[in-house]
């Protein structure tokens, strides 16, 4: 992922409002990513349904913060 190294490299060049919201955005879709990467093939119903509500959430709490870097948004595209 090429958040980490974006927020770096343009540090000085965003305000920090805007710093600041990009790096949320980055920590909630490592929440998502950890979110996949516990699920399991034996997970319940309503563990999957749990799950997806979780994930849910924190794409809407994504979408409240607005679009990502345009740089990275190909990035995102292309994975």
């Amino acid at each position: 992922m090429q958040y980490p190294g974006w927020l770096q490299s343009h540090r000085d060049e965003i305000s920090r409002e805007e710093y600041a919201r990009y790096e949320r955005q980055h920590e909630l879709m490592l929440s998502i990513v950890q979110e996949f990467e516990a699920e399991q093939s034996t997970d319940s119903d309503d563990v999957k349904r749990q799950r997806f509500e979780r994930v849910l959430d924190i794409m809407q709490q994504m979408q409240s913060l607005g679009h990502p870097p345009k740089e990275l948004i190909g990035e995102l595209v292309r994975l």
